[in-house]
């Protein structure tokens, strides 16, 4: 049994993680029927997605650098507090714009909401114990997401869909009184933070996300190309002179660390490839409904879930993670091998195996990258690179959305689909030859060679 003290720690943290990832799956459902509702554009359906995204994106950055200099359960409940007070906006919101708005602080909060339940786990506990509850984090993420879509269309029909942003309001309070239980970390005393780095990046990023919003005018992306170069030549540059606060110095030859960003990236591109068509996949190819979608794709989450949870247990026990790791790719792009075959053969059973063990190989992963990312870390860095995986797992999703978009574009009806995961399981092949090139195969050998080894974990 839990103690209490890590029972509120890690059930607060998971709490968090669940609430940003349920916000974002529930409001899927109700999106076109909450444009409809305020007389928006329907083509600006996207911006309710655009809009969180784009200021969870921003704000992750900071959220680790201030986890890192100041106490990181004050910055978690500066999060919750905006996520809270977002959600209020969205629910009494009198037209779309204030929507919007709202969305956005809402946004915020869930960027915080991202970063800082992984940073607590790092700051404290041992490396030697954080696979168990980072895989508890990881399930967490997964049952929200299963149960979003389902919860949001029954509150959309019954309630209407303002009460799924009121639905935030008491799970918000009840992450907050878990918050205020998780005892205070004090901040560390490693490389300053270049603030003026940090600004430059979130000014870059939001000249990007606001392209991305609309069709502009040939002048005014103009405009926006002379302000990203205003932007970004200072921003390289700094980073040239070892001056970003957002990969410190110290970390610059950390082979473990930049190979697992690495990993994030690409596993992250071939995890859209191969399953965020799926649905589509259901209905395009085998003439599914979208509720049969739905319940086919049921047992992949659950697999997924579960696979999360023995993953961290079998690492905590074991401390082995980079035999986890290269199986996991190899379940995975079994799994897809299964999928084409299932297109050629037309055989829906097939299928449906295949996303079982795309869910297995996806759920195994999960823990495993963060787990040694953090190891590999000094405790004075752990909110900054626990602020990276977020951003670069998302930034390698939006490629493999990119490239899928890409393939099935290009390439007409089944042709299209066999390469969107020919190709996938190339890049999953690709993440096999450098996971075993990883410098260490054990969580205890990644913190040996790091300055995590000296403790200092208050739990």
């Amino acid at each position: 049994m839990m103690p209490r003290q890590t029972l509120i720690i890690v059930g607060s943290a998971a709490m968090c993680v669940g609430l940003s990832a349920l916000d974002m799956s529930i409001t899927t459902i109700a999106a076109p029927r909450i444009v409809a509702s305020l007389r928006g554009p329907i083509t600006q359906v996207a911006l309710i997605f655009a809009t969180y995204l784009g200021a969870a994106v921003l704000i992750l950055p900071w959220s680790g650098v201030l986890a890192d200099r100041w106490s990181s359960p004050g910055v978690l409940i500066g999060g919750l507090a905006l996520f809270g007070v977002g959600s209020v906006g969205c629910l009494i919101a009198p037209n779309f714009l204030v929507f919007l708005l709202s969305r956005t602080v809402q946004g915020l909060g869930g960027g915080v909401l991202m970063v800082l339940p992984m940073t607590i786990i790092g700051q404290r506990y041992a490396p030697n114990e954080r696979p168990r509850w980072q895989g508890i984090l990881a399930a967490a993420y997964g049952l929200a997401t299963l149960v979003g879509p389902p919860l949001g269309g029954w509150i959309t029909t019954v309630f209407g869909w303002r009460w799924i942003f009121g639905l935030n309001l008491p799970l918000t309070a009840i992450a907050l009184v878990g918050g205020s239980g998780i005892p205070s970390h004090r901040g560390s005393s490693g490389e300053s933070p270049h603030w003026t780095n940090l600004v430059l990046f979130s000014g870059i990023v939001g000249f990007i996300l606001l392209l991305t919003t609309r069709h502009w005018s040939a002048m005014e992306y103009g405009v926006f190309i002379v302000g990203l170069l205003i932007l970004g030549v200072p921003f390289v540059q700094q980073v040239r002179n070892r001056q970003s606060s957002l990969w410190p110095q110290e970390l610059e030859e950390s082979l473990i660390i930049s190979r697992g960003f690495l990993l994030m990236f690409l596993i992250a591109a071939s995890i859209e490839m191969g399953a965020v068509y799926s649905p589509l996949l259901f209905q395009r190819i085998f003439l599914i409904t979208p509720q049969q979608t739905g319940i086919w794709l049921i047992p992949m989450s659950l697999v997924a879930i579960l696979a999360s949870l023995w993953s961290g247990k079998w690492m905590t026990e074991t401390g082995l993670y980079r035999r986890l790791l290269i199986g996991a790719q190899f379940i995975m792009v079994f799994g897809l091998m299964l999928a084409t075959l299932s297109l050629v053969t037309h055989i829906l059973g097939i299928l449906e195996i295949s996303t079982l063990l795309f869910g297995l190989g996806l759920g195994l992963q999960q823990p495993i990258l963060a787990v040694v990312i953090q190891a590999a870390t000094p405790d004075t860095y752990i909110g900054r690179m626990s602020s990276l995986l977020p951003l670069v797992w998302n930034v390698g999703a939006l490629v493999g959305i990119l490239i899928s978009s890409f393939a099935l574009a290009l390439f007409h009806g089944l042709w299209g689909w066999v390469t969107l995961y020919l190709m996938a399981s190339a890049i999953l092949l690709l993440t096999v030859g450098i996971a075993i090139r990883l410098p260490y195969r054990s969580i205890l050998d990644v913190t040996s060679h790091s300055e995590n080894a000296s403790g200092g974990y208050s739990v």
